[in-house]
């Protein structure tokens, strides 16, 4: 349904996925349309992502590793404003990989805000920070932040799903690509290092 955005957090510290809900409580919700979640905690991420995705009739899913919260509350508002405008962008997120044409290597654009909780040094940083705003196409996203308007199978093991949804996603005519900002949209928890 188009009116319909679908949380799927994969994840199974329960403090950590209710601290994440919370997030989602403050989002703002656009007009018309409604939002649910579920939490996923399984071994199989890209099997466990096709029967989470199957359970829902939404026809936008995000799909977020339970350490990963939206903290610009407007975001929702953004991201379906980018698939109604670009209908062929299948995939959305705020972090992914390029091709440098030149090298030929691949380049991580996007950033979001990273913090990371070492008992000794604490840090909180931007990650691959961009004066950008827009749109641009990614080869794959980061797979930790995922936000979908067309259905496809998962396929792959937890080291590549994310890969191998753009590249099925771009063989039938979809772009993904990622949500270029000044200000990071997400944070991103690793909690304490070492754990």
């Amino acid at each position: 349904m188009d009116n319909q955005i679908f949380f799927i957090i994969i994840g199974s510290d329960q403090w950590v996925i209710s601290e994440n809900i919370c997030y989602l409580n403050n989002l703002v919700i656009p007009e018309n349309i409604s939002a649910e979640y579920m939490v996923l905690d399984s071994d199989s991420i890209p099997q466990a992502l096709d029967t989470a995705m199957n359970e829902s009739a939404a026809k936008y899913k995000v799909y977020m590793d339970e350490n990963v919260f939206i903290t610009d509350k407007n975001f929702l508002t953004k991201a379906l404003k980018i698939f109604n405008e670009q209908p062929d962008i299948g995939m959305l997120g705020v972090k992914g990989f390029s091709k440098e044409s030149d090298t030929g290597k691949m380049k991580v654009q996007g950033h979001y805000v990273y913090r990371c909780n070492d008992i000794t040094m604490p840090c909180m940083k931007e990650v691959y920070e961009t004066k950008n705003n827009g749109t641009l196409e990614v080869m794959a996203l980061d797979k930790h932040f995922m936000m979908t308007s067309v259905d496809t199978k998962w396929y792959g093991d937890s080291n590549n799903f994310n890969i191998i949804k753009s590249v099925g996603l771009r063989n039938i005519g979809y772009r993904t690509a990622i949500l270029m900002e000044e200000k990071a949209s997400v944070l991103f928890d690793n909690g304490i290092l070492g754990e």
